[in-house]
């Protein structure tokens, strides 16, 4: 089954994604915006700039151009009668980073039926410069409305965007030419392999969900990149906040060269 009125989809997520992470903006210049307020669905801690985020998409839900389903990661699942998509929300990925008031996190929206690999439209938007990263499925992916591409391998220079558990060994050949990054938006993240900015995502932490990356995970592939998980095997995940994901996201697969 395709995705009905995808392209009045991809308008309304723009707008809702511009006014979540609008709201959130607001709150995270007032005292106490990092204050945890609740638990999450799972138990994860939700914080008061979190909560007012998550409502404006809540609350917009019923002007959807279809029926949708909610997977969000502050409130869980919320159905919808006659729905047969789930739209996968994370009102800010990033959120150490906001409350930080550093400038690097966005709002994370994807339409999707049952796992990572059927999402047939994601859109990702950076709350700080507004940059937007869209992607159809078998259609591609486009930043600021820019067809982009992932970047080909380059053995001289390699840029890797990692959250690394450093109880693990890291499963890096470590040369000069391999840089580091760790800026804490995995959807940012994914969204800069998609676009050729980083070479390779690598999370060996095991904490991310589907809410994390449901958004970016499709501009990737729709840009010529991969998914894997960390035995290198294409990735899934279901719709649940109990699920957690380590991962690669690469551009190039010669760039596991770097990986040992």
């Amino acid at each position: 089954m395709r995705l009905p009125r995808a392209a009045q989809l991809e308008d309304w997520l723009a707008d809702v994604a511009k006014r979540a992470g609008d709201r959130a903006n607001r709150i995270l210049a007032r005292k106490g915006a990092g204050r945890t307020v609740q638990r999450g669905a799972y138990g994860s801690p939700t914080v008061y700039a979190d909560q007012l985020a998550e409502k404006v998409i809540i609350d917009e839900l019923p002007n959807a151009p279809i029926p949708l389903h909610l997977f969000s990661e502050e409130i869980g699942h919320v159905r919808t009668p006659g729905a047969d998509w789930t739209l996968i929300a994370d009102p800010i990925d990033g959120t150490r980073n906001a409350v930080r008031r550093v400038p690097f996190y966005c709002v994370s929206l994807a339409v999707g039926r049952r796992s990572l690999r059927d999402i047939e439209l994601g859109l990702v938007r950076s709350s700080v410069t507004r940059d937007l990263w869209v992607a159809h499925k078998g259609k591609g992916a486009w930043r600021n409305g820019k067809r982009i591409r992932v970047r080909k391998f380059d053995p001289k220079e390699v840029i890797i965007a990692a959250a690394l558990d450093y109880e693990r060994q890291v499963p890096i050949k470590w040369h000069p030419y391999v840089h580091f990054r760790d800026m804490g938006s995995a959807a940012l993240e994914l969204c800069l392999v998609a676009d050729g900015g980083i070479d390779l995502f690598l999370s060996t932490k095991h904490y991310l969900r589907i809410v994390d990356i449901a958004g970016a995970a499709l501009c990737v592939t729709e840009a010529g990149g991969h998914l894997l998980d960390l035995q290198k095997k294409r990735l899934n995940a279901r719709y649940d906040l109990k699920e957690r994901i380590s991962m690669y996201a690469v551009g190039d697969r010669r760039t596991l060269q770097v990986i040992r």
